[in-house]
């Protein structure tokens, strides 16, 4: 639009928005204004105020409303508050309000929801307080962000209200306790659900079956789905899927698959989900016949693999180490995009390490690091041992000065693996590597005395082990270490010494 064809049609078209009077004629004609003028909702206001014009309070609210659902929920604040300032903020319909609080939820701004909510309370002029909506939005909100107290006293002030409480309510109130693992207080409102005349929905019976499978209670996750047939309650793929990772978790890989096998013959579809718990639990299982089996059955089903997809994958073929398939998963999760995390380069270090390929296991470090991923201790621990199992020394000592920079600290895993991969060739390596444990503050068990007494007392090292022995706490100068000792003090004829530390 040209800018004398602009200034032509701006003014009237403002106007507009200084008649509407009711919100859904306001939302609507938001929607044209902003098309016509090209620009965002929000700006109407700004330019409103340019002309001198004042908007309705339902045009107000319908800007705010077009903000929301544009996910501008900072924008909001700050018009909310530019408004406060200049004495124009009205009193918003229980829509509008139902729309910001939403927006604050999900935005996780439970100061700003808060306030807003206290702020809703029936007039004289408007005699509409919060519906049910506003309250499940409320217990929603604080559920999430798991301040159960808060939650609990919601419920209980909407109870006293003219209100009651719906299947969603108790649905959402429920969930919140059953993900944190609260299963007194899910089964409490469960309770007052049955008292309440409701009926448990398929979500209800999906979140009281997740508490129970992330407590492992395999009889109470017996007794609910058994519930579920007897009140005519059908399952839908989700809770399919509760069940499948469940006895995967649990090894119960019998259990597992008869839950697998009736959601293929119930009519519904399984979903990447299933996939994922399936693979997980048989690369725990170490069963690679059925994990290539559900890969290749996902792939029939034209089921798009996600991030977790590509990582069980890889766990799963990296733990029965078919790395010709492990390779082959990661290479397209690459060419997919899937930014993959330490843990699937964990699994490919894992296997790597298993058939002592330590080329490939380097370079796998090495790639991902370039990819921007911090190898964790485990990834150096795996790497190290690799390293010091096939003698290679030098790299051995690269990984582990690696480590010492990282952000993690080496543990005593790490240090009686360097020791062992010196070995008695190299006592004064074991030496250095046993006092370096003292000065990053590791607290050093009896197994590792032994292990340095019997490095040294390979090597000959009389006066060494004689140090190691002085520093051995008195509890623990028994058993292997004391006749390690004692060997080698016989062995050079120190007879007497070898006696007394036996005795």
């Amino acid at each position: 639009m040209s800018a004398v064809g602009r200034r032509t049609v701006l003014s009237p078209v403002l106007e507009d928005l200084t008649r509407c009077t009711t919100l859904p004629a306001a939302e609507s004609l938001v929607k044209q204004v902003s098309r016509t003028l090209n620009c965002a909702p929000s700006r109407l206001l700004n330019m409103l105020s340019e002309k001198g014009l004042r908007p309705t309070e339902a045009v107000v609210a319908a800007v705010l409303i077009a903000m929301c659902l544009s996910h501008k929920t900072s924008a909001v604040k700050a018009t909310i508050q530019q408004l406060r300032d200049a004495g124009q903020m009205p009193f918003l319909p229980l829509r509008a309000c139902n729309v910001l609080l939403d927006a604050y939820a999900n935005a996780g701004d439970l100061a700003a929801m808060t306030e807003l909510f206290d702020q809703m309370h029936p007039t004289p002029q408007h005699m509409t307080g919060p519906s049910l909506a506003t309250w499940n939005t409320m217990l929603y909100a604080h559920g999430k962000a798991q301040e159960f107290d808060r939650m609990d006293r919601l419920f209980v002030q909407l109870t006293r209200t003219r209100l009651r409480p719906d299947a969603t309510t108790f649905n959402t109130v429920l969930d919140a306790h059953a993900r944190a693992g609260r299963v007194g207080a899910m089964q409490g409102y469960l309770q007052m659900l049955a008292d309440a005349g409701l009926k448990p929905t398929v979500k209800t019976f999906n979140s009281v079956l997740s508490a129970y499978a992330k407590a492992q209670d395999v009889e109470q996750i017996t007794v609910y789905v058994n519930k579920m047939e007897e009140m005519g309650v059908s399952a839908n793929t989700g809770t399919y899927n509760i069940l499948i990772a469940a006895f995967g978790r649990m090894g119960m890989i019998d259990a597992m698959e008869q839950f697998y096998d009736a959601l293929m013959s119930s009519g519904l579809k399984p979903d990447v989900f299933s996939f994922n718990a399936v693979l997980v639990a048989y690369g725990k299982a170490l069963m690679p016949e059925k994990i290539e089996r559900t890969w290749v059955d996902m792939q029939a089903r034209s089921i798009a693999p996600n991030g977790a997809t590509y990582q069980n994958a890889i766990d799963a073929y990296a733990r029965v180490l078919n790395i010709d398939m492990m390779e082959a998963v990661y290479l397209s999760a690459c060419s997919a995009g899937v930014e993959l995390s330490v843990w699937s380069y964990q699994a490919l270090l894992a296997a790597y390490a298993g058939t002592g390929d330590v080329t490939k296991m380097q370079s796998t470090l090495d790639t991902m690091v370039l990819n921007g991923v911090q190898p964790n201790l485990r990834c150096f621990n795996l790497a190290i041992k690799a390293l010091a199992d096939v003698g290679a020394l030098p790299e051995m000592e690269h990984r582990f000065r690696l480590l010492l920079v990282s952000p993690y600290r080496p543990d005593v895993f790490t240090f009686l693996t360097v020791m062992r991969g010196y070995g008695p060739e190299n006592p004064e390596r074991v030496v250095e590597t046993f006092e370096a444990m003292h000065f990053v503050g590791l607290s050093v068990e009896s197994g590792t005395y032994c292990t340095v007494m019997d490095l040294l007392s390979q090597a000959d090292e009389v006066d060494a082990c004689r140090k190691v022995w002085a520093e051995t706490p008195q509890p623990m100068r028994t058993g292997t270490l004391a006749q390690l000792y004692a060997k080698l003090l016989a062995r050079h004829g120190f007879t007497d010494e070898a006696i007394r530390c036996c005795a």
